[in-house]
């Protein structure tokens, strides 16, 4: 809240968790959308809006170890079925007047296909692939890194163009391995990464450095 410009956004990944019958002794789901809602209005700021983002069945009956998604669940119990939990990206603000404009970003066909409360066209053809992320194998190093979940690049790519202009500064306290430097990269902001996991920041630091340096080389710039 401290040093974010007035009016200006901050977004916020977050997944619906499971409850697992091994811990708790029965199968749920964990609220923890609204938990991030309630912290970040304590903390001053106001909630705008959200983006849900269509997810894979089959990845996430993996991903979540959630059996009501799994196939063989469907054809023994339906009833026993539940919805995949979704991503949202949460939109906060911090009070005050914008002071500098952003405009000329998203032409208005965009912005009727971005203003969608859920980011995809139809069932059968979705606008956000599931596997357009960076690549997060080489920064697995051991069982306690493992629970990396990076975002789409498209999704930060929609939002840093609808709440920026080039040339300012984006601050990302959670890097991981550099989703949204790699996209600053790409559309001429400057950025700010933090991250706690040595082997995420190590390798958010090639990532980054790669993205400007494509950039520079699509402007003819050494």
């Amino acid at each position: 809240l401290r040093v974010i410009m007035p009016e200006r956004k901050v977004l916020v990944h977050v997944s619906q968790l499971p409850i697992l019958k091994s811990l708790t002794g029965y199968i749920g789901m964990k609220d923890f959308r609204n938990l991030i809602i309630q912290a970040m209005n304590e903390s001053g700021f106001h909630t705008k809006g959200e983006v849900a983002i269509k997810k894979n069945q089959q990845m996430q009956s993996i991903v979540k170890h959630a059996p009501g998604l799994a196939m063989h669940v469907l054809e023994s119990d339906s009833n026993k079925c539940i919805p995949c939990y979704n991503d949202y990206v949460i939109i906060f603000e911090k009070p005050g007047v914008n002071p500098t404009p952003i405009k000329d970003n998203i032409t208005r066909n965009e912005w009727i296909k971005y203003a969608s409360g859920c980011w995809m066209i139809t069932e059968e053809k979705c606008d956000i692939r599931e596997s357009d992320t960076l690549n997060t194998r080489v920064a697995k190093a051991d069982e306690d890194v493992k629970h990396i979940c990076p975002l789409q690049l498209e999704v930060i790519r929609r939002f840093m163009r609808m709440y920026s202009n080039a040339g300012e500064l984006i601050l990302d306290p959670f890097s991981g391995i550099g989703s949204t430097g790699t996209i600053c990269g790409e559309l001429g902001r400057d950025y700010y990464g933090i991250e706690l996991k040595e082997e995420y920041f190590e390798e958010s630091v090639k990532n980054v450095k790669n993205a400007y340096e494509r950039a520079r080389g699509k402007l003819g710039v050494k």
